[in-house]
Formats: C-alpha cells, structure tokens, sequence
C-alpha cells in the first residue's frame, strides 16, 4: 500500500491530556502501554462501538502513532491545539459535575480539565505540546509491524529520501507541524477574553523563528 498523507490529525489530545494525572505533568514516555504515551493504543471494544455509534462520542484512540503506523499514515500535520478555555467552561460552570461531563466526551483526564478551566496562557501551552512532541521524537518503539519511531519533519526532501531508503521492518512517521487558532498567540489571558496586544505580537514573532516554521490554520 502506498504511503498515506494525513493533511490534519491531532494526536497529541488525549495523551498529552491523560499526561496530567503525573508530577511533572507533560511527560511523554515510550511505554506504550501507558495513557501519557503518544504510542498509547486502545481498540474499541462493543461498549464503546456502541457509544459511538449513537452518541458521536469516541472514547478509543484514533490518531495515536500505532493506529497511523498500521494504516501506512506516514506523514501527518500534527496538530498543536491549546484546548480553549470556554470548551470546559460552560452553563454547567466548573465543578464536578461539568469536570465528569466534559471529561467524558475529551477523555482528557480530570486533571486536564481543571488546568484548561484556569489557563491563562495559551501560548505556554503551545509550547509545552511541541516539548511533548519532541520528547520521544527518534525514539524506536517495538511494535507488532516492526520498530517504529516518529520524526519531526523538516523538508520533503528529507520525508523522500528516509522513505526510499527505510530498512525493512521500519517505520518512521514524519510529523509537520500545524497550529490550529489564533488564540495560541494569546498570554495573560484575562477572565474577559482579553488579550495584551503587545504580548500577542511577541508571541508571533516567537513562532515565526520556530525551525521549521508550522503551519497554521486560523
């Protein structure tokens, strides 16, 4: 099967969500039998086929490196998406009854979801996703298709090259980099939805000296 390309996937969301149940939170690790890892693979069983089918609600994992490495998805716009505060903010207000409900639906963890409640910064969350990225990035993973790791891709030049010359029984998966939002530039965010105009442009100019720059969908 020819390579695939995924022009939009975010498989940062839950991993990096369920990542909050630790101290320091943010740590993506290699075991991928653990929730905080982006190699973290979870099957739907008929329960959750179930919830799915008649609420729209995926409780599995969907885009997690070991589904894309299955499904031949070698080169994906990663998403970087800072979770806006008014999603998990709503009618129900904050308690815990609103925390189960929306937890529920994101699978983001508990903890996730008083963080989002409180943010401030959605720029220091940008940057704590693309740490998370960065962390296992070259890390080989032992899986039933052979080893694979993920790479942050740089050129197409490159993407060619590894692929017509990969070592059979691997796989790597090149990640871009895509930004959903412009309230990812946004910090000192204020209970009005406010932002500091100057802090914005700062933040922008931050983001355009990234190597390589990602691409960004507003």
């Amino acid at each position: 099967m020819e390579p695939i390309v995924d022009l939009y996937t975010p498989p940062l969301l839950k991993p990096y969500g369920q990542s909050f149940t630790l101290n320091p939170a943010g740590q993506n690790i290699s075991n991928r039998k653990r929730k905080n890892s982006i190699w973290y693979y979870d099957s739907p069983n008929i329960f959750e086929k179930g919830i799915q089918l008649f609420t729209g609600i995926c409780k599995f994992t969907q885009s997690d490196f070991i589904t894309l490495a299955y499904g031949n998805t070698r080169i994906v716009c990663a998403s970087l998406y800072p979770i806006e505060r008014a999603f998990f903010d709503n009618k129900l207000g904050t308690g815990k009854l609103n925390d189960v409900a929306v937890d529920f639906i994101s699978s983001v963890g508990r903890q996730r979801v008083d963080f989002i409640q409180a943010i401030t910064s959605y720029f220091d969350v940008l940057t704590n996703e693309l740490a998370f990225y960065k962390q296992m990035e070259g890390v080989p993973v032992n899986t039933e298709i052979g080893k694979c790791t993920y790479k942050l891709a740089n050129s197409y030049q490159e993407i060619a090259q590894h692929i017509a010359t990969e070592v059979a029984g691997e796989t790597t998966i090149f990640f871009i980099l895509s930004i959903e939002g412009m309230h990812v530039l946004h910090s000192n965010f204020n209970i009005e939805g406010k932002a500091n105009e100057a802090a914005v442009m700062a933040n922008l100019a931050k983001l355009k000296d990234w190597k390589p720059r990602p691409f960004v969908a507003f």
